[in-house]
């Protein structure tokens, strides 16, 4: 209907009417900072922080608890037949013979232990004035030796010469040395025709036996035969007959 001014007619540009529409993609963005454009502060941009990177993370694996052990099925009570059963046995004639052998057994080990520690404790067996060294089995005839000599005579040198024959050496105050020799009697010797070779023999007793000395080959010397043994001093002091009567009367039995 000509004349009809309800609804405006839209034009070609896009405006309908006297004032322009913007297209859509020409609307502008809302204003919200009112200052002039040299004072409008620039947006902040947001921070641009790095991303965190998280190490993975090594778990042990869970271990798995070990089971328990079932119990020991708890042992039953013995019986009254059981107890007397055991007494029995204890108390037997053959149980306490076997408790008797191991306590004999056990005592015995503990004596001889005591034994042997007490051995090696105890001193080593004297032989009298000879050495450790000379034994019976070197010596098996009866062995002489001078004792309570006078002061400043000595007694030394003791030494088997062979078996059953052995020597030491007296010396007196003047260091004169007297040689004993002890050996066996020599079978179906003659000593009658030995002691008339003396040069003013002279005899006298000793404690173990007649002793006979006087001078021979031009040594003084005395001889005493004993019952198993004969004795026979020496010496180059053909002076000291006296000493040499002093030693033999000093001799005396001693043990190996």
């Amino acid at each position: 209907m000509e004349g009809d001014f309800r609804r405006p007619l839209r034009q070609p540009n896009g405006f309908a009417g006297g004032r322009p529409h913007p297209q859509a993609g020409q609307r502008p963005a809302p204003v919200t900072d009112l200052r002039p454009a040299g004072q409008q502060a620039v947006a902040a941009q947001p921070p641009n922080h790095p991303r965190p990177q998280f190490a993975q993370s090594t778990y042990p694996a869970p271990s798995v608890p070990a089971q328990p052990e079932p119990p020991a099925p708890a042992r039953p009570a013995p019986t009254t037949a059981e107890l007397i059963a055991r007494h029995e046995r204890e108390t037997s004639p053959q149980a306490n013979t076997k408790r008797n052998l191991v306590i004999a057994v056990v005592g015995l080990v503990i004596v001889m232990a005591v034994a042997l520690v007490f051995a090696h404790r105890a001193p080593a067996k004297s032989n009298g004035p000879l050495p450790p060294n000379i034994t019976a089995s070197q010596v098996t005839i009866p062995v002489y030796s001078p004792k309570n000599l006078p002061a400043g005579f000595k007694v030394s040198g003791y030494k088997v010469v062979k078996q059953d024959v052995l020597n030491y050496v007296v010396t007196n105050s003047n260091n004169d040395s007297f040689y004993v020799n002890i050996q066996p009697i020599p079978a179906g010797y003659d000593f009658n025709s030995f002691n008339k070779r003396f040069t003013s023999p002279n005899t006298y007793p000793t404690p173990i036996g007649s002793a006979t000395s006087g001078i021979m080959n031009n040594q003084l010397i005395c001889s005493i035969v004993t019952s198993k043994s004969w004795v026979m001093i020496n010496t180059a002091a053909v002076k000291d007959t006296a000493d040499m009567s002093t030693i033999a009367k000093a001799l005396q039995l001693i043990s190996i």
